[in-house]
Parts: structure tokens; C-alpha cells; sequence
């Protein structure tokens, strides 16, 4: 029996099998946070605002432009929440999962820290 040559072939492309973590970079996306006492701010934001005063910009005669209406209400609504939100720039990458929070990713880091008898060992 004779012994099995390998073919190399010289036209494959390595960088097809580069992880897809090496190949794409890194996402920079902004995301908004809510910080502590944000909806209560937000509720105060509310409270003091005279509504009235967006249906009499958005009145011509009798009748009410409603897409004015509507269109003035939601971008003061947006810029309440933007004045008491925080905005922030995270990373994402390739192989990040939705779910791993920083909050998961600490419970993690602290489990494999801990001493071998106190690990979870799951059946």
C-alpha cells in the first residue's frame, strides 16, 4: 500500500480560516444609559410642562395640524430624554453575545475566582 500524499493547493486564501473575531473589527455604537433618579427627573420634566402650549402652536383657525402636533410633542418628549439620560460609546465585537452584560461577565470572573470548594459544579 503506498503511503497518501497531501495536496497543499497553493491558491487557497489562510485568511479564510482566520477566526471571524480577527477578521472584522471592533463596532463603536453610542448607546444611552438611565442613570439613578433618571425617571423621576424625567416625571418632574413632565409635571412642569404647560401641554396646552403645543396644540395652540399647532392650531390654525379651528382646526388642529395634527402632524405639527404630533411632531413637536415626540421632539420635546426626545429632548427630556436626552437631557436626563446619559449617552456612552461601547465596543462590540464579532463574537459578543447580547446578553453578556458587564453585570455577567462580573459573575463570571467572580465563580471562576472562586476556591475549587465553593464552585458551582453543574450535573
Amino acid at each position: 500500500m503506498a503511503p497518501m500524499a497531501v495536496v497543499v493547493n497553493p491558491g487557497l486564501d489562510r485568511s479564510a480560516y482566520r477566526p471571524l473575531v480577527r477578521r472584522s473589527k471592533p463596532v463603536l455604537k453610542q448607546v444611552k444609559t438611565w442613570p439613578a433618579g433618571a425617571n423621576s427627573a424625567l416625571q418632574n420634566c413632565f409635571e412642569c410642562t404647560d401641554w396646552n402650549m403645543f396644540r395652540e402652536a399647532a392650531t390654525n383657525g379651528d382646526s388642529i395640524n395634527l402632524e405639527e402636533y404630533t411632531t413637536s410633542v415626540t421632539s420635546y418628549i426626545g429632548k427630556c430624554i436626552d437631557d436626563v439620560t446619559v449617552s456612552k460609546t461601547i465596543t462590540t465585537r464579532s463574537n459578543q453575545k447580547p446578553w453578556m452584560t458587564a453585570e455577567m461577565h462580573a459573575l463570571l470572573k467572580s465563580r471562576l475566582r472562586a476556591p475549587s470548594e465553593l464552585r458551582i459544579r453543574w450535573p
